[in-house]
């Protein structure tokens, strides 16, 4: 849940944020430097600039006390004595302010005096000690006390911090908020006065006795302060506010100490906890702080505020202030300040590139408990603006959601209050244990799905939205599928989507709350999200199907949840990040756009033969034509992040849905800068997709030149007009006419578009009478001169409303109508208006106010009008994001690790025809070399191409042995990721042929891990995945069982892994790596004719032994350590010892537990001897 103001009790802060600590003692390592000078720095954050603002003077009259924090930090010496003060004779002490502090008080001018004269006391060369030094009160003595230390103490590295962090603490906790009884721990009551503990307890709401809120208007606080509370007690408890004084927004209260603690800021001085950062700084902090943030924003000037107060009372005077936007980890991605673009590069030359960030994923969740595995879903990526909607059935282990939420792992959850199921509850205590949770009461929050198509139907959501994306119901296409068809009317949701269009209302709910409804739903860019398994829920069948190839219903292999932890697919499992992950060794990306395509064709591989094989081909011509595609990717490097450019461009072009915002009317002191962003990220835009034209072109002229083959690199990358498959939107006349629309460079400068001629006509038409007005009064003026007879100058004079008045020299004013009026001089002129004039001076006033009115709103009409071809520019971007993806792909193709590369062939399934798989020397892709620097390839086959081959040698089934450490899960994920490399349509890294069947589901289960957080055990965990496995597995399924059953005790898991591994070899027999430590397995005749056995060969010899043995694993009779050579190469046979005291020996365990542990082992052996011979 968000932060409750359960959390906003005082807590010590981090000792990480070292900026919060105002006086920092640091002392230079004494070897490190001639002169040895230390340095006292004060870190005192608290100054604020000042303002115009009269209320944000208010808010600094009160009587300021002063609650520092004291701490002392020292190099380390050649001794290592941390977190020790020791003042040297041969040292000296300087004192440096970090950066503008303000006026020390008497307190801390004291205190610095104190520590001067402590220093200079045992210095060599002192200076005689000032008067004011020699005035140090006895709790200053008292402070410095605590850092002194006893030369003669041998315990010299006395650690402070403690005393420092009590000392902090207490000043915290005598801030005025800690003395309200409301606010006291146990007092805490949400508005209906329910406890925390109760189920209702509503977090956002906080009971304030009425007795306080009417106090405030008697008491002594700042307007603005007593403003902030009846915000907050709006409910808004749960939210910390960065609350606009002038050109800062300022935090008070537990808002303060939240703040102070998590971002290092600096507590202001007064009796209330107060801190505060400049304007730019908010959408950094607000990122930074992770909690739900208000930005409470002022939306009246002083001088709106000083006209409206004329008539009210004195103590009302204070600018109004309105919620403009609420951040929640869910939807921090949506900012229109940030720049989405960077430019970087040396002077006369310009490179652009985009900012990667995380941005907002939202999800809004609801199952059903009637059908327990029904459940809907709601998908939001915000900074982009898609939304993704699902209704689909899962399992009793929540696969589909699991797999989802691994794909796109979300910042936010919302999900409907009692509603979770407990097999649910599992997944969010586990794989969601980091995620911020909003829990929503039915109906009011979570609308039901007939008030949630109501809503969207009678709003002004869609009121500037192209008619192209709409249906006849006023709805985005996208929605269209989720409506009853019985329903003429649009006004209800289909069966299939009930679940999922409440979701939707939840979502529309939540956005409204944060006040970016209108901004992100208007985008209408909704899209059906079906689960890679189709819609099949139940487990496949056993046997082969004669009738049609599964990959005419099933276009992409299914990698669950599991899958894609296991063989760190996207996410390095133990480290994090993509380090050793495949995404790592794929991704040569050159667009923001084209990798997070990229990573969805790694997390769903193709199918179907033939979708594969045309990748192939175009990855085989981008080979060929490597030497051709340098001017395309240097124009591909240039591109920022398209997708969300465009998005933002959207919301930028909102001009009618948005008027009423609170953002519209938000006082903003940085506005240019946020302009000329804007701007700069518009002219951005156009050039990438200026650069996209230009490689569509140098594309075009490659296939003429080369008659390029590859049907899908034709379709994605060439015109209509060119190739009769070509599906590249022509959009050349379109950017050339935006380019043309303004001086780009001017508008960047000045934050402000100027369209040129015919490009606006409103804009056109004020220009037009502007300048009709000013040749009336050049020609007004001509006939005056004539009348006057003069041939002395006589200009206009003046500006703004006292423009235009005729300038005459005396001499000449004699001869000056008596129609003229007399308005000002100077020596030796006077100066006159006439009626004329001032009749023309008034229409040119209110022409210019025309055009200013209409170039206030020209950036807005402009973006609106590049809205118009949003079809056309997502359809440029998922080409290129192909482009870019095949273009990745094509690089690891090359073999960058200098080893062969193969191009597998992928078999059609034709009646009858079992599954197979054959790699020949395969390598491993992450990691191709062992630590000798060699290449370790393998031959590996299951199933077989005849259908009268070695079935012992060929069949689908491998149960594999070896030696701890002997690169059984290391070619059990190599076999893996060839396959999903095969199907992404790469060439694998092997030396001969790979031919295999298409998989329809990766399954993997590796490991021995609990799950603390769902309540279940290492074997729980075990069998929750093996039964997942046993009920979805199909004779095209690819299976890797890693170490089964040892969760639990030897006969039990060996007898299970026996069970799981017959059912697997009985039943529909799908290629499948089991591996195992359970020898007896090896022996078992009842598995079945579908098994081959194998193991990983080592070599072996006795410490004291030069005899090496084969290379086949043998026991060894003598209690003697042995000495193992791991040859990780896969060889036929078993394996009978797993020579586990060598990874003892590995880990450095004392060699006599290992000789301990030798014997025993030999007992255990004899004894089971023993009894099986018994």
């Amino acid at each position: 849940m968000q932060k409750s103001i359960l959390s906003f009790f005082p807590k010590t802060p981090s000792s990480k944020n070292k900026q919060t600590d105002i006086l920092n003692i640091e002392t230079a390592n004494s070897k490190s430097k001639v002169n040895k000078t230390d340095k006292i720095k004060f870190k005192d954050n608290d100054s604020m600039p000042s303002t115009d603002n009269k209320d944000s003077d208010d808010f600094r009259n009160n009587s300021r006390k002063s609650f520092k924090r004291l701490k002392a930090l020292s190099e380390d010496d050649e001794s290592d004595k941390e977190n020790s003060l020791i003042f040297s004779t041969n040292k000296k002490i300087k004192v440096k302010p970090n950066y503008e502090s303000p006026p020390m008080t008497k307190t801390e001018n004291e205190f610095l005096s104190g520590i001067r004269k402590n220093v200079n006391a045992s210095t060599p060369h002192k200076k005689k000690p000032t008067k004011d030094e020699k005035s140090i009160n006895d709790s200053t003595k008292a402070l410095l006390s605590s850092f002194s230390i006893n030369a003669n103490d041998s315990n010299i590295e006395t650690n402070i911090s403690q005393v420092i962090e009590d000392d902090f603490k207490n000043d915290i906790e005598s801030y005025e908020h800690f003395s309200y009884e409301f606010l006291k721990k146990e007092n805490i009551r949400d508005a209906q006065r329910r406890k925390p503990d109760h189920p209702d307890y509503d977090p956002t709401t906080l009971f304030i006795p009425e007795s306080f809120m009417m106090s405030l208007i008697q008491s002594k606080l700042t307007p603005g302060l007593k403003q902030w509370w009846k915000i907050k007690a709006n409910g808004n408890m749960e939210t910390i506010f960065f609350f606009k004084v002038g050109k800062f927004y300022e935090l008070y209260h537990m808002d303060a100490v939240t703040a102070v603690s998590e971002l290092g800021l600096t507590y202001m001085r007064g009796n209330y906890a107060h801190s505060g950062f400049p304007e730019i700084a908010f959408s950094k902090m607000a990122d930074q702080l992770g909690f739900k943030v208000a930005r409470v924003e002022q939306t009246e000037t002083v001088e709106a505020m000083t006209e409206r107060i004329k008539h009210e009372s004195s103590k009302n005077k204070v600018v109004n202030r309105e919620i403009c936007q609420v951040i929640t980890p869910g939807t921090r991605g949506f900012s229109l300040r940030n720049r989405t673009c960077r430019e970087t590069g040396q002077e006369g030359s310009e490179e652009l590139g985009y900012i990667e960030d995380a941005g907002g994923l939202l999800y809004s969740f609801k199952e059903s408990l009637i059908e327990e595995n029904v459940k809907g879903k709601l998908k939001n990526t915000v900074n982009i603006g898609v939304a993704l909607i699902a209704q689909f059935a899962d399992d009793d282990q929540r696969s589909r959601f699991r797999t989802l939420i691994s794909r796109f792992q979300p910042n936010e959850i919302i999900y409907l209050k009692g509603n979770l199921s407990k097999n649910t509850q599992h997944v969010f205590n586990s794989c969601l244990a980091a995620t911020k949770k909003e829990c929503f009461t039915n109906n009011k929050q979570f609308l039901s799905s007939e008030d949630t198509l109501s809503r969207l139907m009678s709003s002004d959501y869609f009121a500037e939205a192209p008619a192209n994306k709409l249906s006849r119901f006023g709805l985005p296409n996208g929605l269209t599928k989720t409506l009853n068809e019985a329903d003429n009317l649009g006004r209800s949701s289909s069966k299939e989507y009930e679940l999922a269009v409440s979701c939707l209302g939840a979502l529309l709910y939540y956005l409204g709350k944060c006040l970016i409804d209108k901004y992100l739903v208007s985008i209408a860019d909704f899209n059906l999200y079906y689960p890679s398994d189709g819609d099949c829920i139940q487990p496949h069948q056993l046997a082969i199907d004669d009738k049609e190839p599964f990959y005419t219903h099933q276009s992409h292999m299914i990698i669950d949840s599991n899958t894609l932890t296991n063989l760190d697919l996207l996410k390095n499992s133990s480290l994090g990040g993509i380090d050793g992950t495949l995404l790592e060794r794929l991704d040569f990306s050159l667009t923001a756009f084209g990798r997070r395509l990229l990573i969805q064709w790694i997390a769903t591989p193709l199918c179907d033969p033939d979708k594969i094989i045309e990748r192939q081909k175009a990855i085989k011509e981008l080979i060929e034509l490597d030497a051709n595609l340098s001017n395309i990717k240097n124009n591909l490097k240039s591109c920022p992040d398209l997708e969300k450019l465009v998005a933002k461009i959207h919301v930028l072009g909102l001009s009618k849905s948005v008027s009423d915002h609170p953002d519209s009317r938000a006082v903003l002191y940085e506005g240019l800068l946020y302009s000329r962003r804007k701007i700069t990220d518009f002219v951005n835009t156009l050039t990438a997709f200026d650069n996209i034209i230009k490689i569509q072109l140098e594309f075009t002229r490659m296939h003429v030149e080369q008659n390029i083959q590859s049907k899908l690199l034709r379709k994605i990358m060439l015109h209509s007009k060119d190739s009769k498959i070509g599906e590249f939107p022509d959009i050349s006349e379109i950017i050339s006419f935006f380019k043309t629309a303004f001086d780009q460079e001017n508008a960047k400068k000045n934050g402000k578009i100027i369209p040129e001629s015919g490009i606006d006509a409103d804009y056109d038409e004020s220009v037009a009478l502007i300048k009709e007005i000013e040749r009336d009064l050049a020609e007004y003026l001509e006939k005056q001169k004539k009348i006057i007879n003069s041939n002395v100058l006589i200009n206009f004079f003046g500006t703004g409303k006292n423009r235009f008045q005729l300038e005459i020299p005396e001499s000449k004013c004699s001869k000056v109508p008596s129609t003229y009026i007399a308005s000002s001089q100077r020596k030796g002129f006077k100066r006159y208006l006439t009626v004329e004039i001032e009749g023309l001076l008034k229409k040119l006033i209110n022409a210019e106010d025309k055009r200013d009115l209409v170039l206030k709103n020209i950036m807005s009409k402009i973006f609106a009008k590049f809205d118009e071809h949003y079809f056309q520019w997502t359809q440029v971007i998922n080409s290129i994001a192909q482009f870019d993806a095949l273009l990745s792909l094509t690089s690891f193709s090359r073999g960058l690790d200098g080893g062969p590369m193969t191009r597998p062939e992928i078999r059609h399934i034709n009646p009858g025809d079992k599954p197979f798989l054959i790699i020949t020397e395969g390598r491993f892709p992450c990691k191709a070399k062992t630590q000798s620097g060699e290449f370790i390839s393998n031959t590996i086959k299951l199933g077989s191409l005849l259908m009268n081959s070695n079935r012992n040698l060929d069949n689908p089934v491998m149960l594999l042995t070896g030696p701890n450490m002997g690169g059984k899960s290391t070619l059990m994920r190599q076999t893996a990721l060839i396959i999903i490399l095969s199907q992404l349509g790469c060439y694998v890294p092997a030396e001969g042929p790979v031919i295999l069947t298409p998989v329809d589901r990766l399954f993997t289960r590796q490991g021995a891990n609990d799950s603390i957080g769902s309540g279940q055990s290492t074997l729980q965990v075990e069998m929750n995945e093996a039964a997942l496995i046993l009920s979805y597995m199909s004779p095209h399924s690819f299976l890797l069982i890693d170490e089964l059953g040892r969760g639990t005790a030897t006969y039990d898991g060996c007898a299970l892994a026996f069970s799981i591994l017959k059912r697997i070899a009985d039943s529909c027999s799908p290629r499948t790596i089991f591996s195992t430590h359970f020898h007896k397995l090896l022996e078992e005749k009842e598995i079945g004719d579908n098994l081959q056995i194998s193991h990983m060969a080592c070599m072996i010899e006795d410490d004291n032994d030069d005899d090496v043995g084969n290379n086949e694993c043998h026991l060894d009779n003598n209690l003697k350590l042995q000495n193992i050579t791991f040859l990780y190469k896969l060889t036929h046979g078993g394996c009978p010892k797993s020579y586990g005291f060598n990874a003892a020996r590995l880990a450095n365990i004392p060699e006599q537990i290992i000789l301990n542990g030798l014997k025993k082992a030999k007992i255990f052996e004899e004894e089971t001897l023993i009894m099986e011979f018994r």
